[in-house]
């Protein structure tokens, strides 16, 4: 049990964040490489919902942050 918890925090903080009204956009630092099924179930429930892979650089983060924000990458 103490495994998924921690393998899906970010999931159960997300789901706080928009119970209690929150409606920004929010990057999970997660791969869904090999899980774009699950990725595009999450997205579809929450669209402002993105994610960066964990071994994600700088300018990676950087992009999808400027993504989430609408803005396009420098």
């Amino acid at each position: 049990m103490r495994a998924f918890q921690q393998d899906n925090q970010g999931l159960f903080v997300l789901r706080a964040l928009r119970d209690a009204g929150f409606r920004g956009p929010v990057i999970l630092s997660y791969d869904f490489g090999a899980e774009e099924r699950r990725f595009r179930a999450l997205s579809e429930r929450d669209p402002a919902l993105s994610y960066c892979p964990d071994y994600a650089d700088a300018d990676t983060i950087y992009a999808a942050i400027q993504r989430a924000v609408g803005r396009t990458p420098a």
